[in-house]
């Protein structure tokens, strides 16, 4: 067994160690005052080592990279954390150990050892910053195969003593608590803080604390924050945005963590996209500057004619008859306006149709309306133009199956906020239905309706709504970031900006699919 080996370049630019400068770590930090852990006794460097090398691949990976958040913003004195590379280095070698232990991310280890170089020099002594030594340690024991040195399970081990070293006094009560805590729980160890079963001291917290205070100000770390700040909660969960992020090209690394952030925002406005298909394209006209919406016709042109048609006639008899049905009840101004305005739009058709159909189920439950055979004719019509649309419109049922399994949360302040700030933005952008959906559904989100509700609680926001807002911001986000990839001076003459936060145009569609893939269900 050879000890002088290399390990892993963490920032693959200038930063690399040599895995022979934290072998000393041990005696110097661990070995005081270090106990018992479980049944792990890690004060014995070979009890450890065997400990870990008894674990799969990715309980070392999940418990590494756990002790490097642990000790990510630790001596931070010694490494200025600004928004620079080394920063975004270390969080890129977490994320790598994370979704290696993430049981959402499945993969061979050829493909995990083509992520990233194994073959850095070394560059650091002991003097090197542990929590850098930590960040190192975990990508290495997440990258190396089977030949490589130190091998995963020496590599978990040298994490934990990396951390023990960033996290002073040595040895101290609540790291030991946090690590026995890990040991006994194995099977969910992403979807637990960091210091379960443990407070962190003092100096710790504080530390943290500043360390998000700092990754904060920038917009290009904000993906990093929220990996950062939900490895500290466990509650991080954008595993399929994370896994893009991984995967990134090297050539993108090496410009730094700013065109780094314009990547992820690109990745994070494609898969808001493909979550939410609409059955429509969003077009940009280069030289009004203005989006508009092009609806994908259906498969079957002619049965929409039909669909409608027969939706009228029973509507017509529903209103007509002694069924309980007025003409100025809401499912009825729904229908008629579909009908008329939404004609050539599958995919509105096929949402206010739905939307329509549960109003008309819930009106008959509650006794409003008597279920007579006009008003069960309305519905059955209304529901197998739902079905048919789905039916002859691939897209339309792709969306409408990714719906069932959307959760809505309520938003807090800060996305009313930047939701209120974009609307008369996104209006200025846009003309037709673009535009005046744009000026419907925003205020319907944000539960800002023009009229009373009936019982004067707010409802939560509706799926339909978020999805036809956040699908088309993160395609005009697309469109726009290939603009101004080629040079484009995209809205320069207009001078666009929010009124009350100072956003531009990008960082304004940045910050919306960032919000939609909160609303819709991230990752």
């Amino acid at each position: 067994m050879r000890h002088d080996g290399e390990i892993a370049d963490v920032s693959k630019v200038s930063h690399t160690l040599g895995y022979g400068a934290v072998r000393g770590v041990w005696q110097w930090g661990l070995v005081r005052g270090m106990v018992a852990v479980g049944e792990v006794d890690f004060s014995d460097e070979k009890e450890a080592e065997a400990w870990f090398e008894t674990q799969s691949r990715e309980t070392c990976s999940a418990i590494a990279a756990r002790c490097a958040i642990r000790a990510m913003s630790q001596n931070w004195e010694a490494v200025p954390l600004k928004p620079n590379d080394l920063t975004l280095s270390q969080l890129r070698a977490v994320l790598i150990a994370a979704c290696r232990a993430s049981s959402s991310i499945k993969k061979p280890q050829s493909f995990w050892t083509s992520i990233y170089g194994l073959n850095g020099s070394a560059g650091y002594s002991l003097a090197a910053p542990a929590p850098l030594l930590a960040a190192s340690m975990a990508l290495r024991c997440a990258l190396s195969s089977r030949n490589d040195w130190p091998p995963s399970g020496t590599a978990a081990a040298e994490a934990v003593k990396a951390a023990s070293r960033a996290v002073e006094p040595f040895g101290t009560t609540p790291l030991l608590a946090a690590m026995r805590w890990d040991t006994q729980n194995l099977g969910s160890l992403l979807a637990q803080p960091v210091w379960s079963g443990a407070t962190p001291p003092d100096s710790v917290q504080g530390k943290h604390d500043a360390f998000l205070k700092v990754i904060g100000h920038s917009e290009h770390l904000k993906f990093w924050r929220r990996f950062y700040e939900g490895m500290w909660n466990g509650t991080f969960d954008e595993w399929a945005l994370a896994f893009e992020v991984i995967q990134i090209p090297e050539e993108d690394w090496e410009k730094g963590y700013e065109h780094i952030g314009e990547v992820i925002s690109g990745i994070e406005a494609r898969l808001l996209a493909e979550r939410a298909p609409l059955a429509e394209r969003i077009v940009f006209d280069e030289d009004s500057e203005i989006f508009t919406v092009e609806p994908i016709p259906l498969e079957n042109a002619p049965l929409i004619q039909t669909i409608t048609q027969r939706i009228e006639d029973c509507l017509d008899d529903a209103l007509n008859g002694c069924n309980g049905l007025r003409p100025d009840e809401s499912v009825v101004t729904k229908l008629r306006r579909a009908n008329s305005r939404y004609s050539n739009n599958p995919q509105r058709l096929e949402m206010d149709y739905t939307a329509a159909a549960a109003s008309l189920r819930r009106l008959s439950d509650s006794g409003e309306i008597a279920e007579t055979e006009d008003n069960l004719d309305l519905r059955e019509a209304v529901e197998d133009g739902v079905r048919a649309l789905r039916a002859n419109h691939p897209d339309i049922a792709a969306n409408r199956h990714q719906l069932a399994k959307l959760r809505m949360a309520e938003m807090d302040s800060d996305a009313v906020d930047l939701l209120e700030d974009a609307k008369p933005v996104l209006e200025a952008l846009s003309s037709g239905a673009l535009q005046e959906d744009f000026a419907d559904d925003i205020p319907q989100l944000i539960n800002d309706a023009t009229l009373p509700l009936p019982t004067g609680a707010p409802p939560l926001p509706g799926a339909d709504e978020a999805t036809r807002i956040f699908s088309r911001v993160s395609r005009m986000k697309l469109i726009y970031d290939d603009l101004t990839e080629k040079g484009a001076t995209v809205f320069d003459s207009k001078g666009f900006k929010t009124a009350r936060l100072g956003l531009t145009i990008g960082a304004m569609l940045s910050a919306l699919v960032s919000l939609g893939l909160l609303i819709i269900g991230v990752v």
